[in-house]
């Protein structure tokens, strides 16, 4: 029932803001299986480098209250946990499962390791919430619900240290497998060329060039490689539908403003669409935004 849950979460998106395509479409069992187990390995690596690098000591020195690093290594014991469950279940299936990869997560210090791993977290419940309605189980979309309660208070603990708003939005936003494949891929340096190809796309990358907090209302620099040509938008994405915003383009990218209501862990697009997205509308992105509460 779990593999069939994993399968099922990650490999479709929601009625209220659809983001399937024929390429969603074909993907078979043994795609979603390591596809999961490709994030699942990500996630392990993450905690299992960081914990390495930090000790309690280091924790203490952050500021840090006591017990939570070892709050973090029962998180890194549940990815630990789960990439077993896939490679067992994939295995069973007669696949072949893929190896972990190298990664960059970027993180210096306990402050952008557990920065990261609120990032890491809250991609990982909009995967699993992307692909809820696409269950048609009531047996698998109640497990489905339990995992995505657990994943969301991983997320909740992880921002409640860095003095977010654990719970900032009343709805979570789900994300299509190919935006989450585009957010993981960037901290993926190289994986092993044994490892079979999945079929799932990242687009082209944004980031954030401006400085200091984020607020509803602010105006945003973005820098990304891809072409910005014809009528294009932000959309900043949302369980109800995108909200769409004007871009004005730049030196190498565009700026734009953050709509009112939204705040927390958001994701933007650009997009040649102002309607309905699909993986064939999106330009580049998703850019994950942590956008302060607003008064």
């Amino acid at each position: 029932m779990y593999s069939t849950l994993l399968m099922s979460m990650l490999s479709a998106s929601t009625l209220a803001f659809p983001l399937l395509s024929s390429r969603d479409a074909a993907l078979n069992d043994l795609d979603i299986l390591n596809f999961a187990l490709t994030a699942e390995h990500l996630e392990g690596a993450f905690y299992k480098q960081a914990l390495e690098m930090f000790d309690e000591n280091a924790f203490s020195a952050a500021g840090v209250s006591p017990g939570f690093r070892a709050n973090l290594a029962q998180i890194g014991q549940d990815e630990a946990n789960h990439v077993t469950f896939l490679e067992a279940a994939i295995t069973g299936a007669g696949g072949t499962p893929v190896q972990a990869c190298t990664y960059n997560f970027g993180f210096k210090d306990v402050k952008s390791f557990v920065a990261t791993s609120a990032a890491l977290e809250g991609i990982g419940a909009s995967a699993y919430l992307g692909a809820a309605p696409a269950v048609s189980s009531k047996a698998v979309l109640s497990a489905a619900a339990a995992i995505l309660s657990v994943e969301a208070r991983h997320s909740s603990f992880v921002r409640a240290v860095l003095n977010q708003i654990p719970n900032a939005q009343s709805l979570d936003t789900p994300l299509s497998p190919n935006l989450v494949f585009t957010l993981a891929s960037a901290f993926i340096s190289s994986c092993p060329s044994s490892n079979p190809p999945l079929p799932f796309k990242a687009f082209p990358s944004l980031s954030l060039s401006s400085t200091g907090p984020l607020a509803a209302g602010s105006t945003i620099t973005v820098q990304t490689k891809a072409p910005l040509s014809g009528t294009l938008s932000a959309a900043f994405l949302a369980l109800g539908g995108p909200q769409f915003q004007p871009i004005t383009q730049t030196d190498g990218g565009f700026t734009t403003t953050i709509p009112k209501n939204y705040f927390g862990q958001t994701y933007m697009i650009v997009t040649n669409s102002q309607g309905n997205i699909t993986d064939s509308s999106v330009v580049a992105g998703p850019l994950l935004l942590e956008v302060a509460q607003q008064n």
